[in-house]
């Protein structure tokens, strides 16, 4: 019998929309959006002025085995665990000191801001060497570091000594993890980016606040300059702020003012440097994803988000809605999903932008917006002709379900899965069940029935079936993994339309109890790059000059034979 799915699928579906997908070919597993601000008739999108998916994507060494392993089907011998999948600590530096990488890219965030900016970070861990130097470098040049963690741990309190704030959040009440995953850079207060040379002087004569006192006495001019600057930057009528305004284009413009010469020039400099004039950034940075602050930025396999959004539109809003019930010193927000789902709403219901269409984001436990984002997968489920999934946790009921549903309802629907190898030794093809992560038996139970939902005969990981399971080989053994937790959604033309990301491990407490952000977009330069991930990861990429190793995942038949440990130093 197919499962049930809730009723509120019937009436959003009516309701439900979806942008084509387009061909992305990065090599190395992002993108960079091209027409960030393009946006279907009759959608509203959100104001960007940035966005890059970066996977982490480690390169690492070649690990061999003391000698060849048969495969699980003994129909061939393995030399090697796969390139840029099994990766050792051994393999930090060179994976996370690329330029490209998330803990680069994250550490030039961190040193961006400067004394009085506002830096805001929460995670479920917080190990990374490079990136805690980094924090409690700017936490003592004056930046305003604040950062909400699960539960303390030595590198908290590390960063408390610099002058940080460090806030614990989870399993409070009703509350399970604190697992959301964000970083904005001034998430409250416009940041004055400063201006220099030319620039600079041009901002501090075209300022209407600034008058003949502050350029006769502050900057030093003569009376006779200060008065002609004012008077042609005021126009016929004298008055600043009217239609006849005459602001300075260049800066031969204001040379050519009676009494204004070198030295006047230089004067006007010297002083819009001391004033720290600058230009108001009405833009917020924003990183989220999938990663912690661990080996997630370097070492694990993992995407992030890296962009930058108009500070007044809602989605960013929403995002400052999510910092302030964190870090509420009275912690009352976070003291149970009741006060949590009040803070938000409160907090939201304030925000005058409209909520928008093309990228929204979802905060659990929020009643509303579990419900919300539920629907969204199932309609989306529905809609679908296939889905790809990369997860690191998979026993979500209601996505079960709602793939069950498909598959046993759709002769075509197909849904192909990428998980950990620590799911594979749940349930491997040859020897024993064994447990050597953080996966459950029950996870690899679902993904059985999952494959014999899908026409496989036994339900064994290599059954011939329309829902296909690979995995990466990771190392369990150093605690690294595949911690992806992404869903594609495929129109009739195998085109990816839709994506489904964030924080939230594909379980209940992801998706029910835990302090998540998750994300639904439609946007195509986003979905182009998760897809091209996805082609990678499964071996549909090609193999280029650009993209000599790419990271693959094992069909169970090549699995080894057993769980053995390379060759490691």
């Amino acid at each position: 019998m197919r499962p049930q799915l809730p009723f509120l699928v019937t009436s959003l579906l009516l309701i439900a929309c979806s942008g084509p997908g387009e061909e992305f070919t990065s090599p190395g597993g992002g993108g960079k959006a091209d027409s960030l601000n393009s946006c279907e008739p009759g959608q509203i999108c959100v104001p960007t002025q940035s966005y890059e998916v970066a996977f982490t994507n480690p390169i690492c060494k070649s690990y061999e085995y003391a000698q060849p392993v048969a495969n699980a089907r003994n129909t061939g011998m393995i030399s090697a665990k796969p390139k840029n999948v099994f990766c050792t600590r051994d393999d930090s530096e060179i994976s996370g000191s690329r330029a490209e990488s998330p803990q680069s890219r994250l550490k030039a965030l961190v040193e961006e801001a400067q004394a009085g900016d506002e830096l805001f970070l929460s995670y479920l861990s917080f190990s990374d060497t490079i990136i805690a130097d980094a924090l409690c470098a700017a936490a003592e040049r004056g930046v305003d570091v604040d950062f909400v963690l699960d539960k303390n741990n030595s590198r908290a309190d590390a960063l408390r000594s610099c002058g940080a704030d460090v806030m614990i959040r989870g399993h409070r009440g009703s509350i399970g993890f604190q697992h959301t995953k964000l970083v904005m850079l001034n998430p409250h207060a416009e940041a004055t980016a400063p201006l220099e040379g030319d620039d600079a002087v041009l901002a501090l004569v075209n300022d209407l606040s600034v008058g003949f006192i502050e350029l006769d006495i502050d900057a030093r001019l003569n009376a006779r300059a200060a008065s002609n600057i004012i008077a042609h930057r005021n126009g016929a009528d004298q008055t600043p702020g009217t239609t006849d305004d005459n602001r300075f284009d260049d800066i031969k413009e204001l040379d050519d003012v009676r009494q204004v010469g070198p030295a006047a020039l230089r004067d006007l400099l010297e002083y819009a440097m001391f004033k720290g004039v600058g230009v108001t950034n009405n833009t917020v940075k924003m990183v989220f994803g999938s990663g912690n602050l661990s080996s997630g930025t370097h070492l694990h396999h993992e995407n992030w988000h890296f962009a930058e959004f108009s500070r007044d539109s809602y989605f960013v809003q929403s995002h400052v809605c999510l910092i302030d019930a964190l870090i509420d010193p009275s912690e009352a927000s976070t003291d149970g999903k009741g006060a949590f789902r009040t803070a938000m709403n409160d907090c939201r219901d304030q925000i005058e932008s409209p909520e928008e269409d093309d990228l929204q984001a979802f905060f659990i436990p929020v009643l509303e917006d579990r419900n919300a984002i539920r629907a969204i997968m199932q309609i989306q489920m529905l809609a679908a002709s296939s889905v790809d999934i990369a997860a690191h946790r998979f026993s979500w009921r209601q996505m079960l379900d709602a793939i069950t549903f498909q598959l046993q309802g759709e002769p075509g629907f197909e849904a192909r899965l990428i998980t950990d190898d620590d799911v594979y030794w749940l349930q491997p093809l040859v020897g024993a069940p064994a447990v050597v992560g953080f996966n459950s038996e029950n996870e690899a139970e679902e993904i059985t029935a999952l494959i014999e939902a899908g026409g496989g005969a036994t339900g064994d990981f290599d059954d011939e079936s329309r829902f296909a399971v690979k995995f990466m080989e990771t190392n369990h053994r150093g605690f690294l993994l595949h911690h992806n937790k992404f869903m594609i959604f495929r129109n009739e033309l195998g085109q990816a339309t839709s994506v489904i990301y964030g924080a939230a491990n594909f379980t209940g407490t992801g998706f029910g109890s835990n302090l998540e952000n998750v994300y639904f977009t439609t946007r195509p330069e986003i979905v182009a790059a998760f897809d091209h991930q996805f082609s990678r990861f499964w071996g549909d990429s090609a193999v280029t000059s650009r993209d000599p190793e790419p990271p693959r995942a094992t069909a169970a038949a090549d699995m080894p034979i057993d769980d053995i440990q390379p060759l490691t130093p």
